[in-house]
């Protein structure tokens, strides 16, 4: 019990510190093999409801098929107990589903073949639906498509194909979509684009790349590619992988739309920011740039205080304190905390945790009493490398007595749980942050990030600003704030009539310095907020940021919260490893029964 209660608890404080070739795949086989059915549907039947991603089809238009095609349905009936072993392994056969359910066998075939038919409309439907979204967007359905950042190419004549397991794309097209020319002379293709040239040879497996320009100026290059480019009708095709990733972009391959997929975060990034010049100053001011070489001191500071009301026995006051000290560069962090918190929350918390105490447990009362003093002086400490190396200390991992509060415990993070902390480089943007979300294997992807950002623009956006005297002033009114706070609730749309106030307001100067304030009194009979009332106060500067909320919540209680943190440049750099002689032990000690 004792090592469970500490493993929680060190999981909970890991938590707190851890701030193939390109080719149209083929499909699973499946009853489409067995039974085909496409081209069945000349229109989405009346019992359908949903979209690509869910497709419900009811139980009549189902029968309805069945009836309308006899022989279609014999053959889903032989087909019952092929089918039921495929879908429902988490039975043990089907008699026991049929004595489940009350079935006969003739009752079981049919539900099915029922089953089987629901299931292959709907297939039949998703692919409509996807072949009318990709002839919206500019592609051809039945085809193989390439993207570039959003927008289908076109190609005219030559179209792409699998050869050998490859996409194979007239290369012209590609190029000069991306503002580049090709030209071909003596079994040769010249491709020229910003700075690059790249020579293919037909039937050569080698590519001659020359940086001529740019940022990467410099001697020819000879790169090998898994196959080689061909002649076709008077076509040149090359491998579309080789090709986007030479000139720069992310290539993915989306199945379902049978499109090769090329896309840029940097272009979409670029592309959104221009809507946000007044919100990129004030993430400037956030965030420093790791790539410089740098190391930056952080502190921060916090407390927050709740008073829970009881008109009988007296209010009880809960409170908690956190301050600390982190030291972030672009290969490591590291960082030393303490926490306090009050009697009153630390024998709350006690409590919460009494169902991993067992009372019979002769120590039961000591180790409940142990805790409650830990919880009132919480010393924490990490450091995480960009590697991947990670370890803490805490003495809370003391409770109990069977492990060292003075150790260091080996984290298993590795390099992909370190990637967040070291992304490094780039100050973070309003377009950088949405760009990370694009998915490159989903043609739909770039139009689903580029609308979100639109949405925000409308919102917060540049064009949402008022600029006097070099200051920048957002004010969102009573009635856009209701329709963010009650979207999806019974009081959508219904304006600011359950509000006493109601107001939001950000103002920024030229360099980025912020100051944001939300005031919220709802009025009593507002089902969601039943009368509390919210202040907030955010100010940022360089180098500086404070936050206080006050909050009054209606037969509740009261919280008053204020937090702050500082950083600054700095000629001391974060630990790489624990210090020589303290002691370290591996994670799994926490864990072991």
């Amino acid at each position: 019990m004792k090592k469970r209660l500490a493993s929680l608890l060190a999981m909970v404080l890991a938590l707190t510190l851890t701030v193939p070739a390109l080719a149209a795949p083929a499909p699973d086989a499946g009853l489409e093999d067995v039974i085909p059915i496409s081209g069945i549907l000349d229109s989405l039947p009346d019992g359908v409801i949903g979209g690509e991603d869910m497709i419900y089809i009811d139980d009549e238009t189902c029968l309805a098929y069945l009836e309308e095609h006899p022989e279609e349905a014999a053959r889903l009936r032989a087909n019952a107990y092929e089918y039921f072993e495929q879908e429902f392994t988490w039975y043990d056969s089907a008699e026991e589903y049929m004595e489940i359910r009350g079935l006969t066998e003739d009752e079981f075939r049919d539900d099915m073949a029922a089953r089987q038919v629901r299931q292959l409309l709907a297939e039949e439907v998703r692919k409509q639906i996807i072949d009318a979204q990709k002839q919206a967007m500019g592609g051809v359905p039945g085809q193989i498509g390439v993207m570039i950042n959003g927008e289908y190419v076109k190609f005219p004549d030559a179209v792409p194909e699998l050869a050998n397991g490859r996409t194979m794309v007239p290369v012209r097209p590609i190029v000069e979509a991306l503002g580049g020319e090709a030209s071909y002379s003596g079994g040769e293709v010249l491709c020229k684009l910003d700075g690059l040239s790249l020579t293919f040879t037909v039937g050569s497996n080698e590519v001659l790349a020359e940086y001529t320009g740019g940022e990467l100026p410099g001697d020819a290059q000879v790169f090998p590619m898994d196959c080689a480019p061909y002649i076709k009708d008077g076509r040149t095709y090359v491998p579309v992988r080789f090709i986007g990733e030479a000139l720069g972009y992310e290539v993915g391959w989306d199945g379902d739309y049978k499109t090769a997929v090329f896309t840029s975060q940097d272009a979409l990034a670029g592309e959104i920011d221009k809507s946000f010049a007044i919100l990129n100053r004030v993430l400037a001011n956030l965030n420093a740039p790791l790539d410089n070489g740098q190391a930056y001191r952080t502190t921060q500071k916090s407390e927050a205080v709740f008073t829970a009301f009881d008109t009988l026995d007296g209010d009880t006051t809960y409170s908690a304190s956190a301050s600390g000290e982190q030291l972030l560069s672009a290969e490591a962090v590291s960082g030393s905390y303490r926490a306090a918190l009050s009697d009153t929350l630390a024998e709350a918390l006690v409590n919460l945790l009494a169902g991993e105490i067992n009372p019979l447990e002769e120590d039961a009362d000591k180790l409940a009493a142990d805790l409650k003093e830990l919880l009132k002086a919480i010393d924490y400490s990490y450091i995480i490398t960009r590697d991947g190396l990670a370890w803490m200390r805490s003495n809370l991992l003391a409770a109990g007595g069977t492990l060292d509060g003075d150790a260091w415990y080996a984290l298993p993070l590795g390099p992909e749980g370190a990637a967040g902390l070291f992304a490094g480089g780039e100050v973070p943007t309003v377009g950088r942050m949405l760009a990370a979300g694009l998915d490159g294997d989903s043609a739909l992807s770039w139009k689903t990030v580029t609308s979100l950002a639109q949405e925000a623009a409308a919102v917060v956006g540049d064009g949402c600003f008022t600029t006097a005297g070099g200051v920048s002033t957002l004010r969102v009114d009573a009635e856009t704030l209701v329709e963010w706070l009650m979207a999806g609730s019974a009081l959508d749309g219904m304006g600011n009539v359950t509000f006493k106030e109601l107001d939001l307001t950000l103002t920024v100067d030229g360099q980025g310095k912020a100051a944001l304030s939300f005031a919220m009194h709802a009025r009593p009979e507002n089902p969601l907020f039943h009368g509390a009332k919210v202040a907030l106060k955010c100010e940022l500067s360089s180098g500086l940021l404070s936050v206080g909320v006050d909050a009054h919540l209606a037969n509740v209680g009261t919280l008053k919260l204020t937090a702050s943190s500082t950083w600054q440049a700095t000629d001391q750099k974060p630990m790489t490893q624990p210090p020589e002689g303290d002691a370290i032990l591996d994670l799994n000690d926490l864990t072991e029964p």
